[in-house]
């Protein structure tokens, strides 16, 4: 079992041996790292300098540099570190001025043990806080970002507001070169900002000559790094020219790093003769043929612009096909964002077949009734991505709204809440059995927002993710 006081380090300064002597063993017994043992304020000084500790327990009246005088010369570069002040009763209105200079608490000599422990658990408690603060506020500036840069990129009519916004993020002299990313990005060891966009694709941002940008690549995910961009509308351009480039995985899916390819020649005369080819089938009422056919055509595709056109024919031959109701496929997504929907050609071309036989068949599909089913199974499966109502209805086939108010009914939650509870399960039993940061397993479980991920947690179990991994 995890003691409490384990990954914080510890300083203590004391004039007197034996008090330094027994606190550092009453700390090392729960847990704490002690990174320093000092008897003067001058000594305590400058190993705060190389060390850095996490807490620093001083007695607040030493020779050469008072515990007091430690404190604010500390304080003028690092307003972190927390300091707890040992002091005799006569010293008291001494320590009440330390309080009032910024020390976390006070200790009244001779020590007891338990007080000790109470005052540490308090204070790593408040670092805990404050850390988890910081993250939240590095988090919400990151989203606010990719709220940002979404409108950014998804609306070429943006404001001059938004421009000014943005230019920090986008606008260099020499370039910037954007590097898209599709897929898991916990395995990606960097401290540059990502970014998400739609689709779970996430963008990174880079200075025209920046050197090592593969080498942040991961195996678990998919990379393609645009050309040098000087211009909004050059941005924009390279934006949906990667989003493409990233369908190569569907065709080379052993190559993990792309780089920008320019608008890719199409075979419209290829392309629009399966389209001719299609419509005959429908029309003769071949739909066995059809689909049997599915995995031929695309495999003759061979790249991503060609996919595109087809995905563009097909779509449209559907939706004339048929009166009935498909939610998304009426709705007006474009074929790349129903392909970054899968991660492989084999899933797309299984998804495309069953379709149409749900279009198709006599009996429309798979009945209402088992459409909570098929919902549930979708949530259990893809929880860890990025999941709304419009992507599960692409993949069960039927209406954002008529899966909501069936999926209530039936379940008594809401698709938002059984999703919600779903991800918290996992991050509960990861926190309890890994080493990973909250942040790794907030987006690990499907949370893009941290803050979020914190509040649900507490509403759900009545304790913060932090408070679990203490435990541990």
């Amino acid at each position: 079992m995890k003691r409490f006081g384990e990954g914080y380090k510890v300083l203590i300064a004391d004039d007197e041996p034996i008090i330094l002597q027994r606190l550092s063993l009453n700390l090392k017994r729960v847990g704490f790292t002690i990174v320093g043992l000092a008897e003067t304020g001058k000594q305590a000084l400058r190993m705060f300098g190389e060390i850095r500790p996490d807490i620093i327990i001083s007695d607040i009246a030493m020779p050469v540099l008072s515990g007091i005088e430690l404190l604010e010369t500390i304080r003028r570069e690092d307003a972190k570190v927390k300091f707890i002040f040992l002091t005799g009763h006569s010293e008291f209105d001494y320590a009440m001025s330390a309080l009032k200079h910024d020390a976390s608490d006070y200790l009244l000599k001779p020590l007891d043990s338990n007080k000790l422990f109470d005052v540490l658990l308090k204070t790593i408690n408040k670092i805990d806080h404050e850390e988890e603060q910081e993250s939240l506020k590095r988090e919400n500036d990151i989203l606010r970002e990719s709220s940002l840069l979404y409108k950014f990129f998804s609306d070429g009519n943006i404001s001059p507001e938004m421009k000014e916004e943005t230019r920090s993020l986008i606008e260099n002299p020499d370039g910037i070169r954007i590097l898209m990313i599709y897929g898991r990005i916990d395995q990606i060891e960097t401290h540059e900002p990502m970014y998400l966009m739609e689709n779970d694709n996430y963008l990174m941002f880079f200075k025209k000559g920046r050197r090592d940008i593969e080498s942040l690549c991961s195996r678990s995910s998919y990379s393609a790094l645009g050309r040098p961009c000087k211009t909004s509308d050059d941005l924009r351009d390279c934006y949906r020219s990667l989003r493409r480039t990233l369908l190569n995985r569907f065709f080379t899916p052993d190559k993990r790093f792309y780089k920008y390819e320019s608008n890719q020649v199409v075979s419209v005369e290829k392309i629009q003769a399966l389209d001719h080819q299609n419509r005959k089938l429908i029309q003769n009422g071949k739909i066995r043929e059809l689909i049997e056919l599915i995995d031929i055509e695309i495999k003759e595709l061979t790249t991503p612009s060609n996919l595109e056109y087809y995905v563009y024919l097909i779509k449209g031959l559907l939706l004339r096909g048929t009166e009935r109701n498909m939610g998304p496929i009426s709705i007006n997504h474009s074929p790349i964002w129903i392909l970054e929907r899968f991660s492989a050609i084999d899933s797309f071309s299984s998804w495309l077949k069953t379709l149409i036989s749900t279009i198709y068949s006599s009996t429309g599909g798979k009945s209402d009734l088992d459409l909570p089913s098929r919902v549930k199974q979708y949530l259990d499966e893809n929880y860890t991505s990025s999941v709304s109502l419009d992507t599960i209805a692409v993949n069960v086939f039927a209406h954002p709204n008529y899966i909501s108010s069936k999926f209530k009914e039936e379940m008594g939650v809401t698709v938002t809440e059984y999703l919600c509870t779903l991800r918290l399960d996992r991050a509960k039993e990861l926190l309890t059995t890994t080493s990973m940061t909250c942040k790794k397993i907030s987006l690990i479980v499907g949370f893009q927002d941290q803050f979020y991920f914190c509040k649900c947690f507490k509403k759900q179990f009545g304790v913060t993710p932090t408070s679990i991994q203490k435990k541990r």
